[in-house]
């Protein structure tokens, strides 16, 4: 909701699914035919989110396993910044696919691992700093979603404002 550049929410659950323990469904207002660097950055954030919410609520010790998947994909996501779309100023404007990536020497496989830690450390760094900024309307989507399981875009603003979720009951 409040990371610039990231697609529109359509709804949350926090139904498991695999691996993870929720899910946030994201769909874009248009058809995507290029991704700028601030669209990926925000990506990364929302790929973080889950597993910086479990660090703040319940700290370092307790995050668990179920952002697995959500870090894959934000590494995913910044590898690919990094050496394939020229967005990392010390890597450089390169574009390498993997068979290039292998033969690259031990300090550029290096320099290529430590910028894409680099994003994602940075981050979870801006995410971590924008859910203390919104804690309380944090904790009112959480007890949402422990009540309701999941949350439409509109049920989603009514909880962290916190409104009440209007749901027509289903006989």
């Amino acid at each position: 909701m409040y990371t610039k550049g990231a697609m529109p929410l359509h709804k949350v659950t926090v139904m498991p699914r695999g691996h993870a323990l929720g899910v946030t469904v994201q769909l874009p207002e248009a058809d995507r035919e290029s991704v700028s660097k601030q669209e990926y950055l925000a990506e990364i954030d929302v790929c973080m989110g889950g597993r910086a919410a479990e660090e703040l609520v319940y700290g370092l010790d307790k995050v668990t396993s179920g952002c697995s998947s959500d870090l894959q994909r934000a590494t995913r996501v910044a590898t690919a910044m990094v050496t394939q779309f020229g967005m990392d100023e010390k890597v450089g404007l390169v574009s390498y696919n993997d068979e290039q990536r292998e033969r690259l020497s031990a300090e550029g496989k290096r320099t290529i691992e430590e910028q894409v830690r680099a994003l994602n450390a940075e981050s979870n760094f801006r995410v971590m700093n924008l859910l203390n900024d919104h804690r309380e309307e944090l904790d009112r989507l959480a007890k949402a979603l422990v009540e309701y399981e999941t949350l439409d875009k509109n049920e989603i603003e009514r909880a962290v404002k916190g409104l009440p979720i209007e749901r027509d009951d289903v006989v």
